[in-house]
């Protein structure tokens, strides 16, 4: 999958960027375009990472996300980011792309995975094959069933039953199971 990130000329004279000094304009560069940016605008990021790459202390990170976050334009739990308005703003994913995003999304706090999924789960839904639907038990994605325990951290819905190897189609071998 390529890893790009695409920026619209439009920030530039976007109002709310516009208010923002210099570094903080870079932090919102970085979440928009870091090598930890996923897809789907949800995803893993490491803080020490960012305060080493934009050159900043912990404190001052602390204050940018909450800056990002009181304009919700992104939210934060954890070791995990949220960027509502990110698929919007990016090429219209294909199947392949939707399908890693529903792999990648699994793993998410649920707090931030049921805002991803009020917003995106009917596109979702729309943009994967029935049968890779099922596989990936998307009905319980949708809030319907959890199974993170006292953490609230949905879980990977179990893998399918293998099919022989005369009933496999080659299409089948698209949406492999990834080992976990």
């Amino acid at each position: 999958m390529a890893r790009y990130r695409t920026i619209k000329p439009e920030l530039w004279v976007d109002s709310w960027f516009q208010s923002l000094n210099d570094k903080t304009r870079l932090f919102w560069i970085f979440l928009l375009t870091s090598h930890q940016t996923e897809p789907s605008g949800l995803y893993k990021w490491s803080q020490p990472i960012a305060q080493a790459l934009l050159k900043c202390s912990r404190p001052r990170l602390d204050a940018l996300c909450q800056l990002v976050e009181e304009a919700e334009k992104a939210h934060f739990r954890g070791d995990w980011v949220y960027i509502p308005n990110f698929l919007h703003h990016q090429p219209s994913p294909n199947t392949r792309i939707w399908h890693s995003i529903a792999l990648q999304i699994v793993d998410a706090p649920k707090p931030l995975l049921s805002r991803w999924l009020s917003k995106h789960y009917t596109t979702l839904t729309q943009a994967l094959p029935n049968d890779v639907r099922l596989k990936l038990n998307l009905t319980q994605l949708n809030g319907v069933e959890w199974s993170g325990g006292e953490t609230g951290v949905a879980q990977r819905p179990p893998a399918p039953p293998e099919k022989s190897q005369e009933n496999r189609t080659k299409d089948d071998k698209r949406y492999e199971w990834p080992e976990s």
